[in-house]
């Protein structure tokens, strides 16, 4: 994440998300359908790993709708929490901040002097080319049993998801991506960093970068924390592994679905 003069934060102008967060625009059968399938063990196949390492991760909608619907919909599991968890989706943000860790702490040489084309997807969201029908050789699965109505609206609710959220603002607040946050006015006392997003809208030097990649290092040392608690036998999970999830799905997807949730009394 880059620390930025708040000055120059009118010249940055990262690609803004193309659907709105779920935050405004509830879900659709559609998508709680494909993220429940997702869920359910797509993100395990080889292939589809090594596309989301291409896409790194999903658009900031699905990212963010499959946090809900693993959260909203697994009401029982390991740990202190016992379900209402995002244990796949911290498996793989977590291995996907150490992947881009590795990629930015590594470029060492005077004529890398721009990184951006690490942080920028090569592939577009598995979820919008399923929705979409660009890929016919995955076509939609359901369960038996499956009542997508009742899921989607379960999953809309957010409940356990604002839950979350606000429990753990004390920790996320002060990284919140200034430009993500400037409709708001949400201030920070500390340096302002920005999301991916926005971060490809200026120059990545290899200062910057190394940067970058040591707070993803970090992230995923948290999360990696915060998977081990989900289990069985896992320890339990402090207040900056439960943060985690939170600050690195915010740095991949953008904090637009976080500061909306945080700023609605109704969540």
């Amino acid at each position: 994440m880059v620390s930025v003069d708040p000055r120059t934060l009118a010249e940055v102008s990262g690609p803004a998300p193309q659907l709105a967060p779920i935050s405004r625009a509830p879900m659709t059968p559609g998508e709680v359908r494909e993220l429940w399938a997702f869920v359910h063990g797509d993100i395990m196949v080889g292939g589809i790993r090594s596309i989301l390492r291409r896409s790194l991760g999903l658009c900031p909608r699905h990212a963010w709708g499959y946090a809900a619907v693993e959260i909203e919909l697994w009401e029982h599991g390991a740990g202190a929490r016992g379900g209402h968890q995002p244990f796949d989706l911290t498996i793989l943000y977590k291995d996907l901040a150490a992947e881009l860790a590795e990629k930015l702490t590594a470029h060492h040489a005077p004529w890398h002097t721009d990184l951006r084309d690490v942080i920028t997807p090569t592939q577009g969201c598995r979820i919008c080319s399923d929705l979409h029908g660009t890929d016919q050789a995955h076509p939609p699965v359901g369960y038996a049993g499956m009542n997508i109505p009742a899921l989607t609206d379960v999953s809309n609710r957010l409940q356990w998801t604002a839950g979350w959220i606000r429990e753990t603002e004390p920790l996320w607040r002060t990284q919140v991506c200034p430009v993500c946050a400037q409709p708001r006015s949400y201030h920070s006392d500390e340096h302002p960093l920005l999301c991916r997003h926005h971060m490809v809208g200026a120059p990545l030097h290899a200062a910057q970068a190394a940067q970058v990649g040591r707070r993803l290092a970090e992230l995923s040392e948290q999360m990696s924390g915060l998977v081990q608690s989900m289990t069985g036998d896992g320890p339990h999970a402090g207040p900056e592994q439960n943060a985690a999830w939170v600050i690195a799905l915010s740095w991949f997807a953008t904090w637009e679905t976080v500061l909306d949730i945080s700023a609605s009394p109704n969540r």
